[in-house]
């Protein structure tokens, strides 16, 4: 790792802290009557070990923005654009995810499944965990095989590839930087964020109450909710986020503070000599501190800018290429206790709605390890990327089975179905045309699977 490495590592940290200390801001803003006060404190009063929570979310298509687009396509573009809705309107996402991390043990877990359904019938479905040091990924609509990397696999890659020997390093002493309650820098930071609320309240000002709302948990039980509702344009969003980065472009305290976390990290590194067994020299890791002592302010500003420019440039593709403002709607549900229930997002852009739900369940409980695995369904990665004939027969098994099973699904043959069934809206040319290209998919199958095989050299 040389020198710019080791700088740009330094300016990572700092984004992470500014990342951390956010949305801590506001903490002491307890005002419910106000709802910029209500949704801020909310985000920040509470702190959590563990979350548990689901994910739903679907699309809505307006037809009479969609048949300008499908104008070349049909002869009957309001029918095209019904029978289009009409499928996409079926489709929905729904997931959950468990979460704990606790400081002082140092440990991490996380549990997140994602499944993407046609009605009620589930078409795609992922999974992604870590637990015991552990990574899992997993696709139940395509195979029983759960892929896996330990902690110590990861490091013995990174070993083979580079020599840099990991397995010695004491990585929580690093964590500990981060442990910002106990940082008087940070302290100082959180008692001056004028800035910050002044930019929120203003860009923010069209936070209102809502009406009440009975958000429904997993376990059944109903929670009588306060309400807040956001809506903004990208455009204005985008602006939000520049001028939250210029305060802390100048932010003497914010400085201070992550510029003492980038000073600690490489401290620690040299004075715990982690940097020889991560085949860094000595002279990098002073050239790198002297760089942070004399020169970070111009590096902190310079980030701070190309952060600010990458914002800007995609503000202007979107304005480039929408014909209507990007529009983004949020609506949040918040318990007596101040806890946070149910989040709800929508975006709407040239008549294509997303809307997003979150339910969070249940905080700081304690959560059952849901990824212990059958020893004989799981597949090493690390053996996959050692052994070149290892991973060439399990990834021929791997994509066959997955073939063959979405393709042999329940829902693929509703999906088909449904599709027959909704062409009849169309011109009797064109839903003849889809009828009859469903019906091959389906009369010939077994050729389609051999064919896509026979086209991975399988």
């Amino acid at each position: 790792m040389n020198k710019k490495q080791l700088i740009a590592l330094a300016v990572v940290l700092g984004v992470i802290v500014v990342g951390v200390v956010g949305f801590a801001t506001v903490k002491n803003m307890i005002i419910k009557g106000d709802p910029f006060n209500h949704l801020f404190y909310s985000m920040t009063q509470n702190s959590y070990d563990s979350v548990e929570a689901r994910i739903e979310g679907n699309i809505e298509v307006d037809e009479a923005m969609l048949q300008s687009t499908l104008y070349y396509f049909t002869s009957n573009p309001e029918a095209m654009s019904k029978f289009v809705a009409s499928l996409l309107n079926e489709v929905n996402i729904t997931g959950d995810v468990k979460w704990a991390f606790s400081m002082k043990d140092k440990t991490v877990y996380l549990d997140e499944n994602i499944h993407l359904n046609y009605s009620d019938k589930q078409m795609l479905s992922f999974g992604v965990g870590y637990s015991g040091e552990r990574l899992s990924l997993r696709s139940q609509t395509f195979t029983d095989k759960i892929m896996v990397l330990t902690k110590q696999e990861a490091f013995d890659l990174i070993r083979e590839s580079s020599g840099v020997d990991l397995t010695e390093v004491d990585f929580n002493k690093y964590i500990d930087l981060f442990d910002l309650e106990k940082d008087p820098l940070y302290k100082t930071f959180i008692k001056d964020v004028k800035g910050y609320e002044k930019i929120l309240r203003d860009k923010l000002a069209n936070l209102e109450k809502g009406d009440p709302k009975q958000v429904v948990l997993a376990d059944g039980k109903s929670i009588k909710c306060d309400t807040i509702e956001l809506e903004m344009t990208i455009d204005e969003m985008t602006m939000l986020y520049i001028a939250l980065l210029n305060e802390a472009k100048f932010d003497v305290e914010l400085k201070t503070l992550v510029k003492s976390k980038a000073m600690a990290f490489l401290t620690l590194l040299k004075e715990s000599g982690d940097y020889k067994l991560m085949n860094i020299d000595a002279s990098d890791v002073d050239s790198a501190m002297d760089e942070l002592s004399n020169n970070f302010d111009s590096g902190w500003e310079t980030a701070i800018d190309e952060l600010a420019r990458t914002y800007q440039e995609m503000q202007y593709e979107l304005q480039r290429t929408q014909v209507e403002p990007f529009r983004y709607k949020m609506l949040v549900a918040i318990d007596p206790k101040f806890n946070i229930r149910m989040v709800e997002y929508s975006t709407n852009m040239m008549g294509i709605a997303v809307n997003q739900t979150m339910y969070y369940d249940r905080f700081n409980a304690k959560i059952n390890d849901g990824l212990v695995f059958d020893e004989s369904k799981m597949i090493s990665i690390k053996k996959m990327i050692d052994d070149e004939s290892y991973a060439k027969d399990t990834a021929s098994t791997l994509i066959e089975e997955s073939i063959n099973t979405f393709m042999d699904s329940a829902s693929l043959e509703f999906f088909m179905t449904d599709v027959k069934a909704k062409a009849s809206v169309l011109p009797a040319q064109e839903a003849t045309a889809i009828v009859e290209m469903v019906q091959y998919f389906i009369d010939n199958k077994e050729m389609i699977k051999s064919m896509l095989l026979e086209n991975m050299g399988m």
